[in-house]
């Protein structure tokens, strides 16, 4: 896959992700590594990237980065089967805070916390 350059700003400015720095036709697992995220094939194991789900990221990441409609997102979304629906690298994408947690299912911990202290 090659990166389009809205994904490369996108990843660059929400993660830090340097493009240059990445193969010639990187994975999202390649990306992940640079981002610190571990990486791997375990069921039930938090802020792992799961290989065969690499595409539905970069297809998110794209959408995000792009201001796609909320249901483009949403569609996407729901083919990601990492993680029991609780996917980190998903949640990535879509926090605002970057945090692995954001789907989890008692709730984002940092979206909580800044309504928390919003309030």
């Amino acid at each position: 896959m090659s990166l389009t350059p809205a994904f490369k700003d996108f990843m660059k400015k929400k993660f830090g992700v340097d493009p240059d720095l990445l193969p010639e036709k990187p994975t999202m697992v390649d990306i992940a590594k640079q981002m610190g995220v571990p990486v791997g094939k375990y069921k039930g194991l938090s802020s792992v990237v799961w290989v065969d789900d690499e595409d539905v990221h970069q297809r998110l990441a794209a959408a995000l980065a792009s201001d796609q409609r909320p249901e483009v997102t949403d569609k996407i979304l729901n083919e990601c089967t990492a993680e029991g629906g609780e996917c980190s690298m998903c949640s990535r994408l879509c926090c605002p805070f970057s945090d692995p947690f954001h789907f989890h299912h008692d709730g984002c911990p940092s979206c909580s916390q800044y309504e928390e202290n919003k309030g």
